[in-house]
C-alpha cells in the first residue's frame, strides 16, 4: 500500500477536525517519515512490553498514548476496541509484579 492512502484514507473519517487537518495536511506531505515514526514507536512498545520493569513500564505507556491517541480516527482505528486495548494494558501493568 502506498502512504498516500492512508491520508484519502483516515482523513475523511476522522472523528476530531484537528486530526483532519493533521492528516490532510502536513500527514498527507510526509506520509512516509510519519508511518515510518509510528510504526517504529509500535514496535519499541512491543519489545519493551517483553522486558522487565522500568522498561515494562514504558511499553505500557507507549501503548495507552498510541491507543488513545489514534481513537479520534473512529471507525479507521476499530474504535471502541482501542480504547478497551488501553484500559487492558493499564489492567497487565496493575497484575505484573515489581
Amino acid at each position: 500500500m502506498s502512504p498516500e492512502v492512508y491520508a484519502d484514507t483516515y482523513g475523511p473519517i476522522a472523528v476530531l477536525p484537528i486530526y483532519r487537518n493533521f492528516i490532510e495536511g502536513i500527514f498527507s506531505q510526509n506520509a512516509t517519515l510519519f508511518i515510518t515514526l509510528i510504526a517504529s514507536g509500535q514496535i519499541l512498545s512491543g519489545i519493551f512490553l517483553l522486558m522487565r520493569k522500568p522498561m515494562f513500564v514504558l511499553g505500557v505507556i507507549g501503548g495507552i498514548v498510541f491507543f488513545v491517541a489514534i481513537s479520534p480516527l473512529g471507525f479507521g482505528s476499530a474504535f471502541p476496541a482501542t480504547l478497551l486495548m488501553a484500559f487492558s494494558l493499564i489492567v497487565l501493568w496493575r497484575r505484573v509484579p515489581t
